[in-house]
């Protein structure tokens, strides 16, 4: 079992490495580009060649590395474009190859079901869901190690020093990768285009599939993207925007806690994500009157409590009906729709900060996220009626 623990730990290890690699310059890429006199439309279309990558790139390689048995190689291919684009970045000024670069760091996150299953495969299958749980605790650490790494890198070299660090943290990863292996000939079942389609026309998966999407559009809009210009445009220096990133971190790591205490048994999944969407409307609304960082921090942290417990949810319900063999299809599915709230969220927000400004921006913002709430609200307890007059009759 030695053996075994230390590959486990080597994976661990470059989980965190990983994403602090990808996330140690993101509180800095949106005034970074700013400074350099580009517009918040194009750099709407920057920040959202993430999403677009991860929405091409995240089925083929499921299906190429469940084909082939292996994930420890795509594993090690992820890290490696994490810091070549991190180091890509850091080197130019042209907006197309830093929009390439950008795009080779969603090609590194689409990497991350080959981290899911490699990990998996080291527990019983029963374990499985409490794996998935751990390596998602390392994804957490590794954003909120980013934090700090990029507020002292930022300090010490400027916003090129956060790119800088990107690559470092993600050749220390590389390292790390190498001491994992592969422990079994085929990691699971190949995602067919079919099936994919198939499995997509389930209700319950198409309604958590799209709320998923508007969860993630709402967060790349704002908190991941025009936040940290937002903040920087009232005296934020490198360590508020640091600050900020932490936050949303830490943020994250409590919404799942929350959910597994005693108080989610009170609460309705429905209430849940109805909550987080109220919560991302009142923040948003509010974000553009900020003029002190307490109350910017707290605003951070609201949203980010909102995102991550929408998330958390939605992604629950999108599997709950369905049958035990036709999950990872289904999971395949609903992370390549809300990669589309990742590529719409910038381009949508680059516009209309040039267009509006930023408080109309965030307001327009706030109002999607309060028609998201209100449409859950009916389009849930919809259901939920139609399904108790169904069992009546019955």
């Amino acid at each position: 079992m030695g053996a075994d623990r230390r590959k486990l730990w080597a994976l661990q290890g470059t989980t965190v490495l990983f994403w602090a690699s990808l996330y140690v310059y993101v509180p800095y890429l949106s005034p970074y580009l700013s400074s350099l006199g580009m517009s918040a439309s194009l750099i709407g279309y920057i920040s959202s060649a993430y999403g677009a990558a991860m929405l091409v790139a995240r089925i083929p390689i499921g299906v190429i590395a469940d084909r082939l048995g292996k994930q420890k190689c795509f594993v090690l291919l992820g890290v490696l474009c994490a810091a070549l684009s991190a180091v890509g970045m850091q080197l130019s000024e042209n907006p197309v190859t830093i929009l390439l670069f950008r795009f080779l760091s969603g090609i590194a996150a689409a990497a991350w079901v080959s981290f899911v299953t490699l990990y998996s495969s080291y527990f019983q299958r029963e374990q499985t869901t409490q794996a998935v749980a751990s390596l998602n605790m390392y994804a957490s650490l590794g954003r909120v190690a980013a934090a700090g790494i990029g507020a002292l890198s930022a300090t010490a070299f400027g916003f090129r020093g956060v790119f800088l660090s990107g690559g470092v943290l993600g050749v220390t990863a590389l390292l790390a990768g190498g001491f994992t292996r592969d422990l079994s000939e085929k990691s699971g079942e190949s995602i067919q285009i079919t099936r994919l389609l198939q499995v997509g026309k389930e209700k319950c998966l198409l309604f958590a599939s799209l709320f998923g999407a508007l969860n993630q559009m709402i967060a790349y809009a704002t908190t991941y993207t025009f936040t940290n210009t937002l903040a920087q445009r009232i005296g934020a220096g490198r360590m508020e925007l640091a600050a900020l990133q932490a936050i949303t971190s830490v943020a994250g790591i409590l919404a799942p806690l929350l959910l597994s205490t005693r108080l989610s048994r009170y609460l309705s999944e429905h209430f849940i994500v109805t909550l987080s969407f109220a919560m991302l409307a009142v923040s948003q609304i509010l974000f553009p009157f900020c003029r002190g960082f307490l109350a910017l921090y707290a605003l951070q942290f609201l949203s980010g409590i909102g995102l991550g417990l929408g998330m958390v949810v939605l992604m629950a319900l999108s599997i709950r009906d369905i049958s035990e063999e036709r999950r990872s299809t289904a999971m395949g599915y609903y992370q390549a729709v809300y990669s589309l709230g990742l590529v719409l969220g910038p381009v949508i927000m680059g516009y209309l900060v040039q267009y509006l400004g930023y408080t109309a921006a965030y307001i327009v913002i706030g109002l999607i996220s309060a028609a998201a709430a209100l449409c859950y609200i009916v389009c849930a307890y919809g259901k939920l009626n139609r399904a108790n007059r169904k069992k009546k009759r019955l």
